[in-house]
């Protein structure tokens, strides 16, 4: 007998009859992933819902190896290894959360994390992020051994644990109203030096008035949050972004601009007509858009920086 639980509001895609190379699984309540080869060895890959236990089923003549299931003590993840006539297969199974930042590497090997990974033609890796401490998960657990910007530590279960840092950084950024609806918005001009490289300060930044060498700075995003119907930015005369107001923070990358942010920075904010009424997700929404409020006023800025650690 074989019983299927699962959480409210969990939702999967379960296997019945399914051939992993020449072993029949016959049901299972994990979700299949995907399959890979690593060091010539067949590995799949499952995902385990919440509110499921992991079971797999398998046809008799099949001999399962490991935990079958979940395991608390490994952190939900375990490793199997399911066998037929000389014949073997690993199992990998993990929970929902650490397959939705799952990455499939080009060897076959498999990194979780919650930032953008980044891997090119060669292998390189690259890791863009806006924490300067970032937790990375593997397997195999010695995935990134050897790697310079790597520092492994003590394993989680079946999964490598890695740590990659980037200098951390600090700008701060102000502004002026001129009149009804318009700031100028005033960017340290260390920015524009980190991002371009002039006067042979890339990569500094200006922190206690002292400058501090920075790697991996990729970008850095202004962030604006505001009340009204539209945002319009401009450096100089030219605009630059626009957006519509949604109650969620506007976000500029300021890389592109690089050479051009010694020139007067100008928010212009549209305020919005009272008797508009605005439908939007409710998710989104910061107060009752229906009692409209929004008056053309800054809120408040911020300067993102935007890391990109070569692992």
């Amino acid at each position: 007998e074989f019983d299927i639980s699962i959480a409210p509001g969990e939702n999967a895609i379960l296997p019945f009859n399914l051939d992993l190379d020449g072993l029949l699984l016959k049901q299972a309540d994990a979700q299949p992933v995907l399959r890979t080869v690593i060091g010539g060895r067949v590995h799949y890959v499952f995902t385990v819902p919440e509110g499921m236990d992991g079971k797999l089923c398998f046809e008799k003549e099949v001999k399962l190896r490991g935990y079958e299931g979940k395991n608390d003590s490994d952190g939900g993840n375990a490793l199997l290894t399911a066998s037929l006539n000389g014949h073997e297969i690993n199992i990998l199974l993990i929970f929902r959360d650490m397959a939705n930042r799952m990455f499939l590497l080009r060897n076959g090997g498999l990194v979780f994390t919650e930032d953008a990974l980044l891997e090119d033609e060669k292998g390189r890796l690259r890791l863009e992020t806006i924490h300067p401490e970032n937790c990375l998960y593997t397997y195999p657990a010695d995935l990134l051994t050897g790697r310079k910007a790597a520092v492994r530590q003590e394993n989680d279960g079946v999964l490598g644990r890695y740590v990659l840092k980037a200098d951390p950084v600090l700008f701060d950024p102000g502004y002026k109203k001129v009149s009804e609806g318009k700031y100028i918005i005033e960017i340290p001009h260390e920015c524009a030096e980190a991002l371009t490289g002039a006067n042979d300060t890339a990569g500094r930044v200006h922190g206690d008035r002292d400058f501090q060498k920075v790697s991996g700075l990729k970008d850095i995003c202004l962030q604006i949050r505001y009340s009204g119907d539209t945002g319009m930015l401009f450096l100089g005369d030219r605009l630059i972004n626009d957006n519509f107001s949604n109650g969620d923070i506007w976000e500029i990358g300021l890389k592109e601009h690089a050479a051009y942010l010694k020139e007067p920075m100008i928010l212009k904010i549209t305020p919005m007509n009272r008797k508009t009424r605005v439908t939007m997700e409710k998710s989104l929404r910061n107060a009752d858009t229906a009692e409209n409020e929004a008056d053309g006023e800054l809120g408040s800025i911020g300067l993102l920086p935007v890391h990109e650690i070569d692992i």
